[in-house]
């Protein structure tokens, strides 16, 4: 079967291509993307375009930004290889000499094309290489955005360098594609190229290298540019930089990503962890390429694991794909009514992706667990992804447990997995621990742990055992780097993380999905005396407290299950301990949520002053608007524009500070003395309205004479808010409508598009993305999937990996005779003399010819007696034109005058910049006249 055609005009029907295909049939992770940068984004109506959303983006940057590295150190110490394979790699000498600065960009990436790709057929011999990059293909995909999660906030790197088995994926069809020429996604992407024309285009100013201030020096984005407009287009330039490599770790399973900043002639290597970010000293990549070639030869000769993907996930069976449905349908009828069938597959979408199931493998050795639970879940599509490159970059799944064991019940046990980096040092808490001493002190509505642990990952050495999986950027904040400028601004920020699992019993919806203004104020009651106990009997508070981590979950394994759905409150890994005069017992700096932060602490006008219950309980008032405001039903009509104003007045408004960080809450403040915001709603729920206006004299009051009370003898502590609470409860709870949950923001339609996340709108319409993880079924020699025949997986490491040369993997013979003659001939004399490594995976092939996986490759013709058709594009052989650099995209256009222009011989000056430089073409062309 020929691999399917992917236009650049299929990106919502792609996934379906990918599921009908049976060559490439492959249970992929997936996750859902949110078009925003960071967690305050996550809930705010804050414009999520690329003019506002990139300078947001550059400032969460800067300040876990580390450089410059010597580049010779970067390659020693990020890409290790052997000296056997090192010196297999192919003479860089002029590799980019037809690339010089030029104002247009395309010209700069059209020429790496050429340069690293491999070029066999130029009729000049000595102008011929190999690929400097075995394995991959680099890809133009500037003119084709990754739009899986929608226009708004789609990505679209100059260079993307994809692993061969996944161009078919990517390849545009149209006759006037350009060589290379690809969609872009980010799923596939192993590393990818940002190129600016000007060397002043550059991201970051090397100090000199004895520069006595160079510890207060400004690397990213320094003084060499004075202007502001020249100082906003940089900031600019950062902002879609770091876009691309969130892209990159969010939609895939990775650990860390490497990547290319072209500014000119200057290059400069990049590793992104969830630290923060690594960055070299300028490379002239034109004068000096060797560095950069040694770069792509290192990272083609590296392990998956080295690439930085996650080893510890790969595809599920189909069998226990069909056990993970199940399992997670029946759990979906004991949280919710799914009378009606549209409702059940909508929630199904939520959780579940035909044909991409994967099993996530827990801790072999589980330091913090006191139980015994299963090693291995299944899990699809996240409830919460990642937003940003560096952080927690939490992941939530409903996982399901594939091993039932004796006791078939337990695999029908769906539990919630968070799959987090939380911070590792000094007063730093692990959230399992903190969840067990919770439980222990009898603290209402907190989950009970199942098994957590730190991901272990294979190490290095003689013993080659397991090391936890951390990060590294950190490491270098050492005194001992005196490279590292800047480094008093960024040492605060850049800490050690440890990727880290946790399984709680409960998995449920988060509280947007409330299913009316009932379960809204009854569920957020629960969580309110979670916090209350949290603090009196646990000495301990959460200070970060929003919808996505309250759960709703109803437990059906009871012998009388409640009839609603009780409030969980989740995510207690920035919590904090207090000693008993209400002190903060606390080393780190927390992250909030910016929406629902007390009004006190987001105005830095003021004295900075101490987190308290009081506080938390705001949160929880700032959560009950926001619902109410985006999910319940109003008896008139709201415009968008005075909805999106409202929004921002009430959760995002900010300004600068002369601290580099935003002041705001003022529109929280105001509400509080009036209620200005909120009165311009009318909900059909009176009663909630009233709700609303009793906390807010509350708080007033508060703010105001904090020991005074409202005129029904109420003021602002955890006593009277949970009396009023229980009152209003105990008086209205029967009247509060049970089913008249709505979504309001779904109404305006397109008026908010580029305003509200995704994970604020209909999650069944959400778009998915997979997770190429670079790994192989026999990684896992117990995997039940090593059992299964008939069927290949693409998760093929690249031939340089695994030290052997290379099948016609998935291509079409056409795409592999084109890349098989460099990445075979570079890899020949590296396989005699390079053994791989015993942890890294061979490369699996096609199936086509009924052979096993790593079974020699067959040169039979197919069966057919005919090749299948060429792919129009990527495996284009350099055009007759070619050797004076012409490029290959003069498809015939049907305007007579382009034909008479194209029949007209071409002079010497008309060739463009990619490929050998213009005074190699006329000396070529002098020397065949010769002859």
């Amino acid at each position: 079967m020929d691999p399917p055609s992917i236009s650049s005009t299929q990106t919502t029907d792609y996934y379906e291509v990918l599921r009908k295909a049976e060559t490439f049939t492959v249970p992929l992770p997936t996750v859902y993307l949110y078009s925003n940068e960071n967690s305050a984004q996550r809930y705010g109506f804050g414009s999520k375009l690329a003019k506002e959303r990139y300078p947001r983006l550059a400032e969460a940057s800067t300040r876990v930004t580390v450089g410059p590295m010597p580049p010779e150190d970067f390659l020693k110490n990020f890409l290790p290889i052997p000296d056997a394979a090192l010196r297999t790699m192919p003479r860089s000498r002029d590799a980019f000499r037809g690339i010089k600065a030029s104002n247009k960009e395309s010209d700069i990436y059209q020429a790496l094309l050429w340069a690293l790709n491999a070029d066999t057929s130029n009729e000049i011999r000595w102008l011929r290489h190999d690929a400097r990059c075995p394995g991959f293909v680099f890809c133009d995909t500037s003119e084709h955005p990754d739009e899986s999660g929608g226009s708004v906030g789609s990505v679209k790197p100059d260079i993307i360098c994809y692993p061969e088995q996944y161009l078919p994926f990517v390849e545009v069809t149209k006759p006037t594609a350009r060589p290379w020429e690809a969609m872009a996604n980010m799923s596939f992407a192993a590393t990818f190229i940002e190129v600016k024309g000007k060397r002043s285009d550059d991201l970051y100013h090397d100090p000199s290298d004895h520069d006595p201030a160079r510890g207060e020096y400004e690397f990213v984005l320094g003084s060499h540019h004075p202007l502001e407009s020249a100082y906003t287009k940089l900031k600019e330039y950062l902002g879609q930089n770091v876009a691309y490599a969130t892209e990159c770790l969010s939609r895939q399973h990775r650990r860390f990503v490497f990547s290319v900043f072209v500014s000119g002639n200057r290059a400069r290597l990049i590793r992104w962890d969830r630290a923060g970010v690594i960055v070299t000293k300028a490379i002239n990549f034109v004068d000096n390429p060797q560095l950069l070639c040694e770069f792509f030869w290192r990272f083609a000769h590296l392990s998956d694991e080295e690439r930085g993907y996650d080893m510890s996930v790969e595809p599920a069976s189909e069998e226990e794909e069909t056990l993970f449905k199940d399992a997670i349908i029946a759990h979906i009828r004991t949280q919710i009514d799914c009378s009606d069938s549209e409702v059940l597959a909508r929630c199904l979408d939520t959780h579940y992706m035909p044909g991409f199931v994967s099993v996530v493998h827990l801790p072999h050795h589980d330091a913090h667990s006191q139980s015994s639970s299963p090693r291995r879940l299944l899990v699809s599509r996240p409830v919460n992804s990642p937003l940003s490159f560096s952080g927690r970059s939490t992941r939530v799944y409903w996982a399901v447990d594939p091993n039932p064991g004796t006791n078939r019940k337990r695999a029908s046990k769906v539990v919630l997995l968070k799959d987090t980096w939380r911070l590792k040092g000094r007063g730093a808490e692990i959230e399992g621990n903190v969840l067990r001493m919770l439980r222990e002190a009898k603290v209402r509505n907190i989950p009970s742990v199942l098994c957590d642990g730190d991901v272990l990952i294979k190490g290095t050495g003689e013993l080659n055992t397991s090391v936890v999986d951390r990060t590294i950027t950190h490491e270098y904040m050492n005194p001992q780097y005196t490279w590292v400028a800047h480094q008093r601004l960024v040492r605060a920020d850049v800490l050690k993380r440890v990727h880290y699992r946790l399984v709680l019993n409960i998995a449920g919806f988060d509280l947007l999905s409330l299913s009316g203004t009932r379960e809204l104020l009854c569920s957020t009651y629960d969580v309110l005396k979670a916090l209350i106990d949290a603090c009196t009997l646990g000495n301990r508070l959460h200070r970060d407290v929003h919808p996505g981590n309250i759960i709703l979950y109803r437990d059906s394994s009871s012998k009388d299950p409640p009839v609603s759905r009780t409030g969980y409150l989740i995510d207690w890994d920035l919590s904090c301990t207090i000693d008993g005069l209400q002190n903060i017992k606390d080393v780190y700096r927390p992250s909030f949520q910016w929406q629902f932060v007390a009004a006190r602490h987001l105005d830095l006008t003021l004295s900075k002053p101490q987190h308290s219950i009081l506080d938390d309980m705001e949160s929880i008032f700032w959560v009950v608007v926001y619902c109410g405001i985006t999910r319940l039903p109003f008896t008139r009509p709201v415009k968008a524009d005075d909805f999106v104003s409202v929004m921002d007045a009430l959760f995002d408004f900010s300004t600068p500070h002369r601290t580099n960080n935003r002041s705001g809450g003022g529109g929280k403040e105001k509400n509080i003395a009036d209620q200005r915001h909120t009165n311009q709603f009318v909900w059909v729920c009176s009663d909630f309205k009233r709700w609303i206006d009793a906390l807010c004299q509350m708080l007033c009051k508060n703010s105001q004479a904090p020991d005074d009370a409202t005129a029904d003898g109420l003021r602002w502590s955890p006593e009277s808010l949970d009396k009023y609470w229980q009152d209003f409860l105990d008086t209205s709870k029967d009247s509060l409508p049970l089913r008249d949950s709505t979504d309001n923001i779904k109404k305006f339609g397109d008026a908010l598009s580029s305003h509200v996340a995704d994970s604020l709108k209909d999650m069944a319409k959400q778009a998915t993305t997979s997770v190429y993880s670079g790994l192989d079924k026999r990684s896992y020699p117990n995997s039940p999937e090593n059992a299964r025949s008939g069927k290949d997986i693409p998760y093929a490491s690249s031939p340089a990996a695994s030290g052997a040369e290379a099948g016609p993997s998935r291509l079409t013979p056409g795409i592999w005779r084109h890349h098989r003659s460099s990445s075979s001939r570079s890899l020949r004399s590296h396989e005699s003399s390079v053994a791989p490594p015993p942890s890294t995976p061979t490369a699996l092939t096609a199936r086509d010819d009924g052979r096993r996986p790593g079974s020699a490759p067959s040169t039979a013709p197919s069966k057919s007696g005919t090749q299948p058709p060429r792919p129009a594009t990527l495996n284009r052989k350099r055009p007759a034109s070619a050797s004076s650099g012409a490029s290959a995209h003069s498809a015939s256009t049907g305007n007579p005058r382009s034909e008479a222009r194209r029949k007209r011989p071409k002079a010497r000056d008309e060739s463009p910049t990619p490929g050998p430089s213009n005074r190699d073409q006329r000396r070529a062309i002098r020397t065949r006249k010769r002859k």
